[in-house]
This record gives C-alpha cells, structure tokens and sequence, in this order.
C-alpha cells in the first residue's frame, strides 16, 4: 500500500496514525509541525529507498575468556 505525503497529512489531521505498539512518542502532542528543513536533518545520510543498496554492517562482539 503507497500513501502520499497529502494523504499521510490528512489522516494525521483526523488522528487515524497511531505509533506502532511497543514504540514512544517523544514530540509533544501539540508541537508546531516539523519542517521541510527539520525533516531534511533527521533523514540526511539515510539511502534513498529506491536505490535498493545493501546495508552496510558491522558487528562487534565481545566474549570473556573460559
């Protein structure tokens, strides 16, 4: 299912986007909207979605000896 950012508003609007069991919601309720630029800084360096790029990874594991 695709939404588009003026159907997403909307439904923000009516209250119907609800944050996914489990998660937080750290933005007071009645914060003025974020911005283009305010959205631009939490997504910079993120890959965009239809590049399809792997994901980088590292793993750090730390073991105590027997």
């Amino acid at each position: 299912m695709s939404y588009t950012s003026e159907g997403l508003d909307a439904m923000a609007d009516r209250g119907e986007l609800k944050p996914a069991p489990g998660t937080a919601v750290y933005r007071d309720p009645g914060a003025p909207a974020l911005t283009d630029k305010d959205l631009m800084g939490i997504f910079a360096g993120r890959p965009r979605e239809e590049e399809h790029r792997p994901a980088n990874m590292e793993l750090r594991v730390k073991v105590t000896r027997p």
